[in-house]
């Protein structure tokens, strides 16, 4: 029996079968610990929605490594 794909495996299928650049910034939100990235209500829930400076600046990191991986930007000097 085939295990079913998640989403972010089917949009990477998606994405891969329509030439469209993909980057899923989960594997390195995953390496870092989730008050790190997210910010964290009072009341003990997980507020996956909004992220804190650090998250943002890790998100602008990968998409930065991204695009010059894949020749859409000059690498940064």
């Amino acid at each position: 029996m085939e295990r079913a794909k998640s989403p972010q495996d089917r949009l990477a299928d998606y994405c891969r079968e329509n030439s469209i650049p993909c980057l899923d910034l989960l594997p390195a939100f995953k390496k870092q610990a989730k008050e790190n990235i997210f910010v964290l209500a009072n009341d003990g829930r997980d507020d996956i929605w909004h992220l804190t400076d650090y998250g943002h600046k890790l998100s602008a990191k990968e998409i930065q490594r991204f695009l010059e991986a894949k020749g859409l930007v000059p690498a940064k000097r």
